[in-house]
């Protein structure tokens, strides 16, 4: 057994609810990076990300001596 103050030493059923806790909160982990994969595959946060490379590239460019 775990040995965490937030484990009573009587507590087989505490224990049980932080396996049940774990399961929940991995859940909400995996649903929370399925969202995230959408956004970053939506076409318009494509186009932003393209948008930003594309202006820090030239941002680097102006910084480039001329010469």
């Amino acid at each position: 057994m775990l040995n965490a103050p937030f484990i009573k030493d009587n507590g087989k059923q505490d224990y049980r609810n932080l396996q049940q806790k774990v399961i929940y909160l991995t859940a909400e982990i995996s649903k929370y990076k399925n969202k995230i994969k959408e956004y970053q595959e939506n076409y318009h946060y494509s186009q932003l990300e393209t948008l930003k490379n594309e202006n820090q590239y030239l941002k680097e460019q102006i910084q480039k001596p001329a010469g």
